[in-house]
C-alpha cells in the first residue's frame, strides 16, 4: 500500500543543492581558466535528480492523500517560487545588458527568451548572446513542471501500477544518460542539444521518489552516504580533458540519488551531518538565486570592465552571493503573500483532476 506520510524539511538536501551551485560556478570560472578542474559541470545534474525526486514526492504525496491532482494549484506555486527572482534578475541587467554587451538586439531577445524559459528553444537557431546561456537548465526544469504531473495523470487513467511507472522512469533516466556518454566516447558529445539528454537525472530522481515511498523507514544511510559521495568524486575526476567525460552523468546521477536515500534515512551519518551545516544549507536554500545571478552578472560586467572572466569573478561572485541573499530576503514575504491570495487549500470535489485508482 502507498504510503501517505507527509513531505518533511530535510536540511541536507539544502547543504546538497549549496554542494551543486558552489560546483556550477566553478566550473563556468574554469571554462575561462584552463588551470582549473572542469569537474563542477555535473553540478547540473545534481538539480535535476533533487527536482526530480522532490516534485515526484509532492505529487505523489496529494494523489495518496486524495486520489487527484490539482494542476492549477501545482503550477501556481511553482510559478510564485521561480518567476520572481527571474523576473528581478531581466529587470534590474536589463539596461546593463543593453548598455554594455556588443550586440544590444541579441541581448535583449536573449533576456525575453530567460524569462519565459524558451533558451532550450532559442539558444541554437538564433545564436544569443551568452549572458542567459546558463538558463538552458531552468527551462528544461520548467518543461518537466508542465509535463510530468500530466505523466501521472495518463498513468494513472490507463491503469499503469507505480512499480511499472517506476520501472518506465528508471529505464528512461538510465537510457538517455547513457546515451550521452555513449556520444562523448565516440567523439560526437560537443554538441550543446546532447547536453538536453542529462534531464535523464530528472527521471532518475521521479523514479527514487516513487520507490522511495514505498518504504516508511530507511535504515541504509551511512552506506548509502559513502557510496553516493565516493561517485559523486569520480564523476568529478572523470570530467577532466583527458578522462571519460560522459560517463561523469551517470556517475553523478547515480550518486545524488544515493545521497537523497540517506538524507532521508533514519540513520544519518557524519556525510549527512556535513551537509546539513548552516552556512551550507544557506546557500543552498538561495541557490537558485544565485544560479541566476552569477552568470549575467559575470558575463555584462566582463564587458562593461573589459575585463576577462576570470578577474569578473573576483567582484562578480561575491557581488552574486549579496544579490542573491537580498533578492531571497526581499522576495519571500511576497512570495508568501501570494501564495496565500492565489493557491487555495484544497476543496474537496473542486479543482481537482482525478489520477489514481486503487493500488496507485
Amino acid at each position: 500500500m502507498t504510503s501517505t506520510r507527509s513531505i518533511a524539511y530535510i536540511p541536507a538536501l539544502d547543504g546538497l543543492r549549496g554542494i551543486a551551485v558552489l560546483m556550477v560556478l566553478v566550473y563556468h570560472l574554469a571554462l575561462t581558466t584552463p588551470v582549473l578542474a572542469h569537474g563542477g559541470v555535473i553540478g547540473v545534474d545534481v538539480f535535476f535528480v533533487i527536482s526530480g525526486y522532490l516534485i515526484t514526492s509532492i505529487l505523489s504525496t496529494e494523489v495518496a492523500r486524495g486520489g487527484r491532482i490539482n494542476l492549477p494549484k501545482f503550477y501556481a506555486k511553482r510559478a510564485i517560487r521561480l518567476w520572481p527572482a527571474l523576473i528581478v534578475v531581466v529587470v534590474m541587467m536589463l539596461i546593463p545588458g543593453l548598455l554594455w554587451m556588443p550586440e544590444p538586439a541579441k541581448y535583449l531577445v536573449d533576456s525575453f527568451a530567460a524569462l519565459l524559459y524558451l533558451t532550450p528553444v532559442t539558444t541554437l537557431p538564433l545564436h544569443l548572446s551568452a549572458a542567459y546561456l546558463h538558463t538552458w537548465t531552468l527551462g528544461l526544469e520548467e518543461y518537466f513542471y508542465l509535463v510530468f504531473p500530466l505523466v501521472l495523470i495518463v498513468a494513472a487513467r490507463r491503469g499503469w501500477s507505480q512499480r511499472a511507472l517506476k520501472r518506465g522512469l528508471t529505464g528512461a533516466g538510465v537510457g538517455l544518460l547513457t546515451l550521452l556518454a555513449v556520444a562523448h566516447l565516440i567523439g560526437r558529445g560537443d554538441s550543446s542539444a546532447l547536453n538536453y539528454l542529462r534531464v535523464g537525472g530528472i527521471a532518475l530522481g521521479c523514479a527514487l521518489a516513487l520507490a522511495l515511498r514505498e518504504r516508511d523507514r530507511i535504515q541504509s544511510g551511512l552506506g548509502a552516504s559513502i557510496a553516493g559521495a565516493t561517485l559523486i568524486v569520480v564523476a568529478v575526476l572523470l570530467t577532466e580533458p583527458d578522462h571519460l567525460y560522459g560517463f561523469s552523468f551517470v556517475f553523478s546521477a547515480a550518486g545524488t540519488c544515493l545521497l537523497i536515500i540517506a538524507a532521508v534515512s533514519v540513520a544519518g551519518g557524519p556525510i549527512m551531518s556535513a551537509l546539513s551545516v548552516g552556512p551550507l544549507v544557506y546557500i543552498g536554500v538561495i541557490s537558485y538565486e544565485l544560479y541566476l545571478w552569477h552568470h549575467v552578472l559575470r558575463t555584462v560586467g566582463a564587458r562593461a570592465t573589459e575585463q576577462s572572466f576570470a578577474d569578473t569573478a573576483i567582484w562578480a561572485y561575491p557581488l552574486a552571493f549579496v544579490l542573491a541573499a537580498i533578492t531571497h530576503r526581499v522576495l519571500a514575504p511576497v512570495q508568501g503573500h501570494l501564495r496565500g491570495r492565489f493557491v487555495k487549500p484544497n476543496r474537496p470535489g473542486r479543482q481537482h483532476r482525478p489520477v489514481a485508482r486503487p493500488g496507485y
